[in-house]
C-alpha cells in the first residue's frame, strides 16, 4: 500500500491555481523528488502532507488514512520536516536541538541522549558537537543537526524542501552524499523538493516534474532521462542538463561487460580510468587521451573491463 496518497487535490491561493486536480501515490521507502520552477507548487504539496495546508477538494490518504480523520499534532511528530532555513532553536545546545520532539512526547532522557549521538554519528559528525550551540557550526554543519532533528522520532516519512540551497556546492554536494547514505541505511520514505536538475537526478529514485500544478512527467530515473517524446515544456526545463546529471552520476562499473576485461597487464596507469568514474568522466578521459577504448580498473589497479565510447549507448540503454 501506498504511505502517502494525493486523489485529485486542487489548492488556490485566491485566483492564483497552484494544484490542479493532482494524483500521485509515494510508495514506502521511495526516495520521491518533486522537481519544478518556483509557484508549480512543490512547497504546497509537502505542507499539505504535514497539515500545514488543507486541500480545497480533493483527498490526501497518509498511511492508509484519510489526513481529514488524523490528529495533526500527532500526525507531525510521526513526519520529519527539513527545510532551507534550518530553524535550530539558538537558545538550545545541539543535543537538545535534535531531541527537541523527544523532549515534547515525554520520551525518558537516557533515551534521548542515546538517540542524540546515534543520530550525530549517522549524518557525520563526532558527538563533541552535541554540546555546541547553533552559532558554534557552519551552514552544513547546521544542516545535517536539521536532518538529525528531522530523524529524531523514527519517522517513516521524510519532507525535505530544498533544504541545501542555501549551503556552498562542495558542502551541498557532501549533504547530498550524506542523505544518499541516510536513505540507503534507513529506508525511509523521503519526499525532496528541488529546482535544480542535477541534484534532482543525483537524488530520486522517482521524479516528478511538475508544471503549473500539474504533473509533466513522473518517471523512474532511468526512465525519466532516456526516454523519447518529451513535451515542449520538459525540453525547455532541461534542454541537456538531466542526461549530463545522469551521465556524471552513473558510475562506470555498472555498465563495462566485466567480460570484456583484456588479459593483459596494466602498461599505463594514466590512460586507463578507475571503475568507480563516472560515465562522464570517462567520455572526458577519453577524449584527451584521443583514445575510443581506455582500460578500466579497480583500486587494486586490476584490470576488470573496458570503457568504449562506440558501446556506450548499448551499455547505458
Amino acid at each position: 500500500m501506498p504511505v502517502i496518497e494525493f486523489e485529485g487535490v486542487n489548492k488556490s491561493y485566491g485566483e492564483n491555481e497552484v494544484l490542479k486536480d493532482f494524483s500521485i501515490k509515494v510508495e514506502e521507502g521511495e526516495f520521491l523528488v518533486l522537481l519544478g520552477p518556483s509557484g508549480c507548487g512543490k512547497t504546497t504539496i509537502l505542507r499539505m502532507i504535514n497539515g500545514l495546508l488543507s486541500p480545497d477538494s480533493g483527498n490526501i490518504i497518509i498511511k492508509e488514512k484519510s489526513i481529514k480523520d488524523w490528529n495533526l499534532i500527532e500526525l507531525r511528530r510521526q513526519i520529519g520536516y527539513v527545510i532551507q532555513q534550518i530553524g535550530l532553536l539558538p537558545h538550545l545546545n545541539i543535543e537538545d536541538n535534535i531531541t527537541y520532539v523527544l523532549n515534547l512526547i515525554k520520551t525518558p532522557k537516557n533515551r534521548q541522549k542515546e538517540r542524540a549521538r546515534e543520530l550525530i554519528e549517522i549524518v557525520g559528525m563526532d558527538k563533541s558537537f552535541l554540546h555546541r550551540y547553533p552559532k558554534e557550526l557552519s551552514g552544513g554543519q547546521q544542516q545535517r543537526v536539521g536532518v538529525a532533528r528531522a530523524l529524531a522520532a523514527d519517522p517513516q516519512i521524510i519532507l525535505m524542501d530544498e533544504p541545501f540551497g542555501a549551503v556552498d556546492e562542495i558542502t551541498r554536494r557532501n549533504l547530498q552524499e550524506e542523505i544518499i547514505s541516510i536513505h540507503k541505511l534507513l529506508k525511509k520514505t523521503i519526499i525532496f523538493v528541488t529546482h535544480d536538475i542535477e541534484e534532482a537526478i543525483k537524488l530520486g529514485s522517482r521524479i516528478v516534474l511538475l508544471n503549473e500544478g500539474k504533473i509533466e512527467r513522473n518517471e523512474k530515473k532511468k526512465d525519466f532521462v532516456l526516454s523519447e517524446g518529451r513535451s515542449e515544456y520538459a525540453n525547455h526545463f532541461f534542454q541537456s542538463k538531466d542526461f549530463m546529471a545522469y551521465l556524471n552520476i552513473l558510475k562506470i562499473k555498472d555498465i563495462i561487460p566485466r567480460e570484456d576485461a583484456p588479459r593483459d597487464t596494466l602498461q599505463n596507469k594514466l590512460a586507463s580510468i578507475y571503475d568507480d568514474a563516472s560515465v562522464l568522466e570517462g567520455i572526458q578521459k577519453c577524449i584527451e587521451l584521443g583514445e575510443e577504448n581506455i582500460p578500466v580498473i579497480d583500486k587494486g589497479e586490476n584490470i576488470v573491463g573496458v570503457f568504449s565510447l562506440k558501446k556506450l549507448y548499448s551499455n547505458i540503454v
